[in-house]
């Protein structure tokens, strides 16, 4: 698994579930690496595992992952087809989903978001390790 220190707590979160996973039979090793040879491998589809900074699957600013759990999809649907590979069905329709959902009121846009929701837990592109993480706001007013 290769990352980028993108937060403080990667590394730890990185370490712990190497340690966890090898209970299970998983074996991995944890290597660090700079944040531009990271968007290189990754842009390259050459990253077998990585970590991401994000405090839940699915918010409002659509950050879904889909450039990180399906590279090669993503760049099909930025370059109309015509780069990477084109996704299955229920892929096309998750990026239509997430699509509407930019042009929805909000009551909608709710709708969509627990059907996305429930794609993601249907077919697990990527594992979210923690959800509904507290932020705290530091404000100088």
């Amino acid at each position: 698994m290769k990352f980028k220190p993108a937060a403080p707590d990667i590394v730890p979160l990185a370490e712990l579930l190497t340690e966890m996973w090898k209970e299970i039979g998983i074996h991995v090793t944890v290597k660090t690496i700079d944040e531009s040879l990271w968007g290189n491998k990754n842009e390259a589809n050459d990253l077998q595992a990585s970590i991401m900074w994000t405090h839940t699957p699915l918010y409002y600013m659509q950050d879904l992952g889909t450039g990180f759990w399906g590279r090669q999809w993503e760049s099909w649907r930025n370059s109309g087809g015509k780069k990477g590979e084109e996704p299955p069905e229920n892929v096309k329709k998750f990026y239509d989903l997430m699509a509407e959902m930019n042009v929805s009121n909000p009551e909608r846009a709710v709708e969509i978001m627990d059907e996305l929701r429930q794609e993601m837990h249907e077919n697990v592109y990527y594992f979210v390790h923690i959800e509904h993480v507290k932020q705290p706001l530091n404000c100088e007013c």
